[in-house]
């Protein structure tokens, strides 16, 4: 596992970073000016249901958890957060750290 100094060059409370949040649900692109100008993407599969991808750079983690109060408020479960490397967003950068929700609860159970 990288060390604590590695993450740090990426991950700071105070820097811009480029995430990828999933919910579950559906929301439609006019939502994105709520969602700090988020990029965001819908798609429904058989086994997920209706998922909504938001892309975008934050200016710090502040503003992070603004976007996900906003998620919250609109009854939208997270599935993932994702910090990308880098500043371009989802252009298949590798990820730096990614909190997978779904996994953590079922293994907590």
């Amino acid at each position: 596992m990288p060390s604590k100094k590695y993450w740090e060059q990426f991950i700071s409370l105070e820097t811009p970073a480029t995430y990828r949040i999933r919910v579950k649900g559906k929301l439609d692109s006019t939502w994105s000016d709520r969602l700090a100008g988020m990029d965001i993407m819908s798609s429904s599969k058989k086994d997920t249901g209706q998922v909504t991808t938001l892309v975008g750079s934050l200016r710090d983690q502040a503003e992070l958890v603004g976007v996900l109060n906003n998620l919250y408020e609109l009854h939208m479960p997270l599935l993932t957060v994702e910090v990308l490397k880098g500043d371009q967003g989802d252009k298949g950068q590798p990820v730096v750290e990614k909190f997978d929700l779904q996994k953590e609860r079922k293994e907590g159970e």
